[in-house]
């Protein structure tokens, strides 16, 4: 199942524009949402934002079935 909509298209912003919604599910980072790659019942491949300072940032995944996970994640320069 994919993304009904996307949510954040902005035409203004360059490059490609990842759903922020796949199947229900959507995931958060440092209070940003994250653009997704793929969903499934044991996985999830996202893209962190690139507008995160560095530190510790909340992951926060909200499944299409209502189910809230959280963790911790540590935000570095590359």
């Amino acid at each position: 199942q994919t993304a009904s909509t996307t949510g954040d298209a902005d035409p203004n912003r360059p490059g490609v524009q990842l759903p922020t919604q796949l199947a229900g599910t959507t995931v958060q980072v440092g209070g940003q949402q994250a653009g997704l790659f793929f969903v499934s019942p044991n996985q999830i491949n996202f893209l962190v934002p690139d507008t995160l300072p560095q530190g510790t940032a909340t992951i926060t995944v909200r499944s299409g079935t209502g189910i809230v996970s959280t963790g911790t994640v540590t935000i570095g320069a590359v």
